[in-house]
């Protein structure tokens, strides 16, 4: 059965509708507003804390002080008021907390739960493993959508010419294999991920659907993506050194998903 459009909605609205910030956020350690600061320093350098929550006389949390901004006096001489562009839904999911993070150039956000400030989360906590489950779900949907795509505009395995031998050899071993033990689909659902960006890049009609300048640039992007996924399958790796090029690396994942619906 091809990937169709309904195929694609359905899985997707499991990553948006299931999968929120609430399987990644933590509880805020917090300190009373009438606390000492050079107590709660320390406290927050012993656990290795860069931020705690504030909270008033009634014990709600009304903002929060930074490690690197303490000095001496009262807790309420160095905390900050919460702003609105700092605040999210408990039900905010996974990918639109991504998208926040871009758009709003945050490292942290505070979660609202009941109209309580209560848990944060982090650049930090992308490589935990709700993310990687949402990263990894992402590269699968785009790669179905790539192999459906490929077999609506070459029929008859007419692709076959922008791979070389030697990936075409080792395609056909694993179909032979699939073939036997009456797993056979098509030759190109034997492909690995690699070869079916090398098909993309390599046909004018497949590019052009694309939004990259240049086929270099396609290029330098799919290498990213392989290792991204490589690398959500090993959870003791560091999904990515620099956050910034992780978030920019799965909406792009995103887009590319939606275009080729």
């Amino acid at each position: 059965m091809d990937f169709t459009y309904d195929n694609f909605n359905s899985l997707n609205l499991i990553f948006e509708n299931f999968l929120n910030i609430s399987v990644l956020s933590e509880n805020i350690n917090t300190c009373s507003i009438n606390e000492n600061v050079d107590l709660v320093a320390n406290m927050m350098n012993d656990k290795d804390f860069d931020i705690y929550g504030v909270a008033d006389e009634n014990g709600a949390i009304i903002g929060y002080i930074e490690n690197n901004s303490l000095s001496t006096g009262k807790v309420k001489d160095h905390y900050v008021e919460f702003s609105t562009d700092e605040l999210l839904s408990d039900s905010t999911s996974l990918i639109k907390l991504i998208e926040v993070f871009k758009e709003n150039n945050k490292k942290r956000m505070f979660i609202l739960e009941h109209n309580k400030i209560t848990r944060i989360v982090t650049v930090a906590d992308l490589h935990k493993q709700p993310m990687r489950m949402l990263i990894f779900s992402y590269i699968s949907l785009l790669e179905m959508q790539i192999t459906s795509k490929i077999k609506e505009m070459y029929p008859e395995n007419k692709w076959k010419k922008y791979l070389s031998k030697d990936r075409l050899e080792t395609a056909q071993t694993l179909y032979n294999k699939r073939y036997k033990k009456n797993e056979a689909l098509e030759l190109i659902d034997s492909t690995q991920l690699c070869d079916k960006g090398t098909i993309l890049r390599k046909s004018d009609e497949l590019f052009s659907e694309l939004q990259f300048v240049s086929k270099k640039e396609f290029k330098g992007f799919f290498k990213k993506l392989e290792n991204l996924r490589n690398h959500t399958a090993h959870s003791q790796e560091s999904l990515y050194e620099d956050s910034n090029e992780l978030i920019d690396l799965i909406l792009k994942v995103k887009d590319m998903c939606h275009i080729l619906q």
